[in-house]
């Protein structure tokens, strides 16, 4: 279930593919070779306005095996092109990334006597009518229900076992919720990297994403588009090939990702790869600095200033520190296979 945005769309395809590795296992203990066949289908929801979103959320509470069969909820409260796109999907396990997808995919896994799984808190007590709820730590409650699972970071589709390169990678996002990327602390960033990339011959690969805003955008390709260092530079609202973040983490023995992307950090931190974060002096203590507090005090990622990224990158460049890699995608599937 999607709500359109990237970062969560990502995050429950990654769940999805898990789900494909969880029904491998599965088979393999019984000794059967053949690969299980799973087919992944993608359904974004969208409300006829906020009030029906609200609506759908009060009445999800109240959702049971007794909705099977009706539909009415949906039918009424989603777009005519969501529902009827809904309305003909079968599914085993309805996965859900993002607020606004719980009380539809709660109907849905009724509706079709499946399983579920949500990704972020469920909200308004719905932990109860979900089959496995998986929280970023920064997320985690007090209390955790047996159906909980807590990650360190958010679901991703990095898999292990893929090469290293020696480049330097540049993650570039934008504004979010109580978040705005500024262009001179990119600027800062930027005059961090090609500095470094100079000194000690490293190739550059970046990449921007579509909330990276137009001025940042300008910014990067006037100081890189044609500097020798510089092999790859996406611009995501001019073109942003499949597999773009991937290619880049490969070529990269250090990546520096911006802050407000939980999802980008999430894939830098769990490739094996030496992660910085650069972090604003203004940023409010919500749940992107929990995170990467959060992250930083484990030992998976560095966060530094923008005027520090020269520095930092020196010094994993040359003295070549330990990697500490996140591990939730093992634990994230030994889960799901309890769960099908």
């Amino acid at each position: 279930m999607s709500d359109g945005k990237a970062g969560h769309l990502n995050q429950g395809m990654a769940v999805a593919e898990m789900v494909e590795e969880a029904l491998g296992s599965r088979l393999k203990a019984r000794g059967i070779k053949e690969r299980p066949i799973v087919k992944i289908r993608v359904v974004e929801i969208r409300f006829k306005n906020a009030f029906a979103r609200m609506l759908l959320d009060a009445s999800s509470l109240f959702a049971s095996s007794w909705c099977q069969g009706c539909l009415r909820c949906l039918r009424f409260l989603l777009k005519k092109e969501s529902f009827d796109k809904i309305k003909n999907q079968y599914a085993d396990i309805v996965i859900s990334c993002g607020a606004s997808t719980v009380g539809a995919g709660i109907f849905l896994k009724y509706e079709n006597n499946a399983k579920s799984a949500v990704i972020m808190k469920p909200g308004l007590g719905r932990s109860r009518k979900t089959n496995l709820v998986i929280l970023p730590r920064h997320d985690a409650p007090k209390k955790v229900r047996l159906n909980m699972i807590i990650t360190e970071a958010a679901p991703n589709r990095i898999q292990p076992g893929h090469k290293k390169g020696s480049g330097i990678g540049l993650l570039i996002g934008g504004d979010a919720k109580n978040f705005k990327l500024k262009r001179e602390e990119v600027e800062k960033v930027i005059n961090g990297v090609l500095k470094i990339a100079e000194e000690m011959n490293q190739d550059i690969f970046v990449t921007t994403s579509r909330r990276t805003s137009s001025e940042i955008d300008s910014l990067l390709k006037n100081r890189l588009a044609n500097h020798r260092c510089c092999k790859l530079l996406v611009i995501a609202k001019e073109a942003n090939p499949e597999g773009t973040v991937r290619k880049i983490l490969d070529s990269s023995e250090v990546v520096i990702v911006s802050p407000e992307s939980i999802s980008m950090i999430s894939e830098a931190a769990s490739s094996g790869r030496y992660v910085v974060v650069f972090k604003r002096s203004s940023m409010s203590k919500g749940k992107y600095e929990k995170s990467i507090a959060n992250l930083q005090s484990h030992g998976y990622i560095k966060s530094a200033a923008p005027d520090e990224i020269y520095n930092t990158l020196r010094c994993f460049l040359t003295e070549k520190p330990h990697i500490k890699k996140i591990e939730d995608r093992e634990k994230i599937i030994k889960r799901l296979e309890v769960v099908i």
